[in-house]
C-alpha cells in the first residue's frame, strides 16, 4: 500500500523552522490572563455571597449576549 506512506524526498532536512517571541504581545497576553482571572474569582465571590439559590442561579446562568 505505497499510497499510505509519506514521501520524503520532497523534504529539504537541512531547513530549519525558527521561531521568534514578539515580547510586548507575551506582556499583553499575560496582562489579558490576568484580568480574566479577575473576573472570574469576582464571579466567583459574587456566587457565594448569593443568598437565595434564585440569585445564584442568575449568576451562574445569566447571558450577557
Amino acid at each position: 500500500m505505497n499510497f499510505w506512506r509519506f514521501d520524503y524526498s520532497i523534504i529539504n532536512l537541512n531547513q530549519q523552522l525558527t521561531g521568534h517571541y514578539d515580547f510586548i504581545m507575551v506582556a499583553l497576553s499575560i496582562f489579558i490572563m490576568f484580568i480574566a482571572s479577575l473576573s472570574v474569582k469576582q464571579v466567583i465571590q459574587s456566587i457565594k455571597v448569593s443568598d437565595t439559590r434564585i440569585q445564584r442561579y442568575v449568576w451562574i446562568r445569566v447571558d450577557l449576549s
